[in-house]
């Protein structure tokens, strides 16, 4: 069962009351908890249906919403990258933000070893090697911004990256995640 529309509307206006905003969060958390319940079914059906038959039902936008949902989880969960050199596990570091580090714990090593196996799997979709021109394009749209890199775009490569912004209906430097 979805979300009813007061609750879509208490998600998106929230509400200044406290006791109608934690009841609408409580409806909604339990809503989430019960389709999160469903994932092992799920799962089990694009692990044993046959492709043909997943392919009657699902179409490229429902990839884009559940990688979407997968980066919020994540989010959510504070899932962070580990750096350090592979010779010296004991000082390996989380990176939170630009400004915040810490020693990685077992617990973070473990979710950046299974993240990065998906990611492996993933990148066949994908492919972030320097024959990707769409890969390209968008590394080098993020270059545009910054003042030691943005000498590095050429007109040709623009000429790449305003293709793949016209193809997404997107307006100059809208291939970087998270700008508009």
């Amino acid at each position: 069962m979805g979300l009813s529309p007061q609750e879509k509307e208490r998600l998106i206006n929230r509400p200044t009351n406290p006791h109608d905003r934690a009841t609408n969060d409580f409806k909604v958390r339990r809503k989430l908890m019960n389709w999160l319940k469903d994932l092992p079914d799920m799962m089990h059906v694009f692990r044993k249906l046959p492709p043909e038959q997943l392919r009657k039902e699902l179409r490229d936008q429902d990839v884009y919403d559940f990688l979407e949902i997968a980066e919020r989880m994540l989010s959510a969960l504070e899932f962070h990258r580990v750096e350090g050199e592979l010779e010296q596990p004991k000082s390996w570091k989380v990176i939170v933000d630009e400004d915040t580090q810490r020693i990685a714990e077992n617990e973070d090593i473990k979710r950046a070893a299974n993240i990065g196996s998906h990611i492996d799997k993933l990148d066949r979709y994908f492919g972030r090697t320097s024959k990707n021109p769409i890969f390209k394009a968008i590394t080098y749209e993020a270059w545009l911004d910054h003042p030691l890199l943005k000498g590095h775009v050429t007109k040709l490569d623009d000429a790449g990256m305003k293709r793949l912004r016209e193809i997404l209906g997107l307006k100059y430097h809208a291939l970087v995640p998270g700008s508009t």
